[in-house]
């Protein structure tokens, strides 16, 4: 097991005590199994008790070819979904003028 450095605890203590975290462009690129446990296990732990704001360029559906993992993906979707708001925005890829949506996902905390 890799030793945990004191500003990488440190950081990640922050992150458990926030009553609101935003994570942008999630899915942007393809996720290590180790990354998406990760993620998982940090989701799951703030489920119902942190707001959250995640952005991504990929609905949640193609989410799985991102992870390569379906059940660890319908897990965290499940988590993330879970009485939330999404919000589809039309957006114009600059580069290549095609058109595609960026998600929007909220969790409300209680």
């Amino acid at each position: 097991m890799k030793e945990i450095t004191a500003t990488a605890l440190s950081a990640c203590n922050r992150y458990l005590k926030a009553h609101l975290i935003a994570i942008d462009d999630i899915m942007l690129f393809p996720i290590k199994k180790n990354e998406a446990v990760a993620l998982f296990n940090l989701i799951n732990h703030l489920h119902e008790q942190c707001s959250l704001i995640i952005t991504a360029n990929k609905s949640p559906k193609k989410w799985t070819e991102s992870m390569d993992d379906e059940i660890l993906a319908t897990a965290l979707l499940d988590r993330i979904l879970y009485r939330c708001e999404v919000i589809k925005h039309p957006a114009q890829c600059s580069q290549a003028s095609l058109s595609f949506f960026y998600w929007l996902l909220l969790i409300a905390k209680n």
